[in-house]
This record gives structure tokens, C-alpha cells and sequence, in this order.
């Protein structure tokens, strides 16, 4: 498989699966719609294979795919960047400075009873 992506998978999985037209058609047909797909980016492959679906082609790519890669570039380009979050993730405890100076006295702590009692024992 070209993608990873879960709705690649399935949409081809219906493709491959559920159209009448894919009957009988040797392993090296397929493997060469998928490489064509893979040539695509993900979001574009996934509408070829729709588009086979709803036409109930024989393959994934048609006289007009060149023409419909264009128009979906064009929109791609055309749709605003996606905003950047706006809230600061949580400060880490490891570097809260208030944090650090308990868990350096609690450890000191730890190291003068244990002193204390190696004093006592010996």
C-alpha cells in the first residue's frame, strides 16, 4: 500500500473488493494502479479511487485525472493554513524551579536520616 492512512485503506479495499470490473485482473494490474496512486499525495488518491468507485471504472486514473490533479492543487493552495494552536502547553514538573527545590530537600532529607542512622548503627 502506498499510504498508511485508514481511509486510503478502505476506499481501496472497496475498490478492489466490491467492484465487478476488478474480477479476474492479475496481481501486476493492481499493483500498478497502486503505484500510480502512490505518485499522488494521499487526499488526491483517496478521490481517485472514489471517482473509480462511483464510475465503476476499471481503473484508478481516467483522461481527466491530469486536469482534476490541477483544479485540487489549485485548491489545496487556495485553503488558509491551519491556525496555530493558541494555548501553551502545561510547564513540565521537571522544570518548575519550586518543584525542583522540594525534590532536592526532600532528597537531602532522605540522605541526613540515612547518615544519622549509619551513625547510630556504628
Amino acid at each position: 500500500m502506498p499510504f498508511e492512512g485508514p481511509e486510503f485503506a478502505q476506499v481501496w479495499r472497496t475498490f478492489y473488493t466490491e467492484n465487478a470490473k476488478q474480477v479476474g485482473k492479475p496481481l501486476s494490474a493492481f499493483e500498478l494502479m497502486l503505484k500510480k496512486l502512490g505518485a499522488r499525495p494521499e487526499a488526491f488518491a483517496v478521490l481517485m479511487v472514489e471517482k473509480a468507485i462511483m464510475g465503476n471504472w476499471q481503473g484508478v486514473e481516467n483522461g481527466g485525472t491530469a486536469r482534476d490533479f490541477l483544479e485540487w492543487q489549485a485548491e489545496q493552495a487556495r485553503r488558509p493554513a491551519p491556525a496555530a494552536p493558541t494555548t501553551t502547553p502545561a510547564e513540565a514538573p521537571e522544570m518548575n524551579t519550586e518543584f525542583l527545590a522540594q525534590e532536592q530537600a526532600a532528597a537531602a532529607a532522605k540522605r541526613a536520616a540515612r547518615l544519622a542512622e549509619l551513625q547510630t548503627a556504628a
